[in-house]
């Protein structure tokens, strides 16, 4: 579980770093080509299930919010916001999921989720009012941190939606819908993004990035985090995923020479303790899918 949270902790920085030469729709349309072909490696040794006609049309919409808009808004939010504050919104994603579960009459809420929410809220306000200044040593923008915002809100829509459709299909199924999906809809994105020029002057450094997002946060950890999940109960492997913020913060001082302000510390603080009260014992039907 601590693998699988410092590769996903590393995607940030990698995302970072890909971006200093790669654009955005061209990173994520690569990125999941590495994915694609890991998939049909796959496909010859794992079976995948038969889509009901019925749940395409759900299955389309969950491909839609995931990997869809998520990496478009998460993306180009990156591109504006230091890694670490990143890695801190995107950890609200069990908040949003237990308000839309709330919503849906799929959880109660009780005392504890509410100061959890209060507490994650607070945090991202914290970072949200004093790293958007765009003094020297921070890299944040406002706009940054609302496009990652709304790719936090988009992964919460789709876990909702991915609680009903797992009963029904396997990770594996669903997981290679999603490459397939996520090629097919980042391909006119990326022609787009190059036209006219389709001229690319990549780093060496970027490229690099490319691969470690294409293999490790987009396969490898998802192997370990399962593998975790049948060592340990599901309640505990979720507060595996707060280190994801630490690992970025840690990451980032090495490669990008960052370094985590007071007030970074601080809301992630609150954010952590505020998740940390949601997803205590909460529906395991509701299990919280890593989206990096």
């Amino acid at each position: 579980m601590i693998l699988a949270a410092f590769m996903w902790g590393g995607s940030f920085v990698g995302t970072k770093i890909a971006l200093e030469s790669i654009s955005p729709m061209t990173l994520v349309f690569l990125r999941y080509i590495i994915g694609g072909l890991i998939v049909v490696v796959a496909l010859r040794f794992i079976k995948r299930q038969r889509i009901e006609k019925n749940d395409l049309k759900w299955l389309i919409l969950l491909c839609i919010f995931e990997p869809g808009l998520y990496f478009l808004f998460e993306t180009y939010g990156i591109r504006e916001t230091d890694p670490t504050i990143a890695a801190l919104i995107i950890a609200l994603i069990p908040v949003f999921v237990l308000i839309i579960a709330v919503a849906f009459r799929m959880e109660r809420i009780t005392i504890p989720k509410v100061l959890g929410i209060i507490l994650s809220i607070t945090g991202v306000s914290v970072i949200s009012v004093f790293e958007n200044s765009g003094e020297q040593g921070t890299e944040s923008t406002l706009r940054g941190i609302i496009l990652v915002f709304m790719a936090t809100i988009t992964a919460s829509s789709f876990t909702v939606l991915l609680s009903r459709l797992a009963r029904k299909y396997s990770s594996f199924t669903l997981a290679s819908f999603q490459v397939i999906f996520t090629i097919f809809f980042y391909l006119p994105l990326a022609i787009f993004e190059n036209y006219p020029s389709y001229s690319f002057s990549w780093s060496l450094r970027s490229v690099w990035a490319l691969i470690y997002l294409g293999l490790f946060p987009t396969f490898f950890a998802y192997l370990l985090y399962a593998k975790g999940l049948s060592k340990i109960e599901s309640s505990t492997a979720s507060l595996f995923t707060n280190l994801i913020p630490i690992f970025t913060a840690i990451i980032s001082v090495f490669t990008l020479g960052t370094s985590p302000t007071v007030y970074t510390l601080i809301g992630g603080i609150l954010i952590i303790g505020g998740v940390t009260l949601v997803t205590r014992r909460r529906n395991p039907e509701l299990e919280i899918p890593l989206t990096t």
